[in-house]
């Protein structure tokens, strides 16, 4: 319940000057998990404003951690940039958002994060479609894809990444390439997930053409 959180979040707010009075380094890693989770909650409420400064918050606690190599620290660091480039992102700051993305990419490459690294790519394959730059989003798109077949990844993982190339190559009107794509994606769908909204999807696609 949203009050119960509010009632949490002032119980943590009141914390966290007891938890920097520590100043090592499980406090300041701890800090900045906790201004993650409460920039996630406020993301969830359309609060983007206030998730931002959490989020520089949690990013400010990261960099009082000495071992800035350590995984589980890439790790923070990458989702904190993630999310200040979904606000970005949500709030039509799209050149800002594709700079927080970039940055998350080599972190999450460094990570072999491969999962987070192909959703990362669909998203800024996603900015480059809307601000009309079809072969940036192509190569984004396609890489996506490539890295989801090299590395074996969750078969509807994969299926999506597909799909999403082949919605763009219909929005640009090459429906070859599209129908490729689809059916590439479809018969992964089929499957896994023969329930998947996309399947229905992919079937009007084909059934115009």
């Amino acid at each position: 319940r949203f009050d119960e959180f509010e009632f949490a979040e002032s119980c943590i707010h009141k914390a966290l000057p007891l938890l920097a009075k520590n100043k090592d380094q499980l406090s300041y890693a701890v800090i900045g998990n906790v201004y993650n989770s409460l920039a996630v909650h406020s993301i969830k409420q359309h609060h983007f404003e206030k998730a931002r400064n959490h989020l520089f918050n949690a990013l400010q606690a990261c960099k009082q951690v000495s071992k800035a190599d350590d995984q589980s620290v890439l790790h923070g660091v990458a989702t904190i940039l993630q999310n200040l480039g979904f606000i970005s992102f949500s709030t039509g700051q799209d050149e800002q958002a594709t700079r927080y993305y970039t940055h998350t990419l080599a972190r999450f490459n460094q990570l072999e994060d491969w999962n987070e690294l192909t959703k990362l790519l669909n998203e800024i394959g996603l900015i480059y479609q809307r601000n009309g730059e079809y072969y940036k989003a192509q190569g984004c798109h396609e890489r996506a894809t490539m890295i989801s077949e090299c590395h074996h990844l969750d078969t509807k993982h994969t299926a999506n990444m597909v799909y999403n190339l082949g919605f763009l190559h219909w929005q640009h009107g090459r429906k070859n390439k599209a129908c490729d794509a689809f059916n590439q994606s479809l018969n992964m769908l089929l499957k896994v997930d023969p329930g998947s909204p996309l399947v229905s999807d992919i079937q009007e696609y084909l059934a115009i053409k």
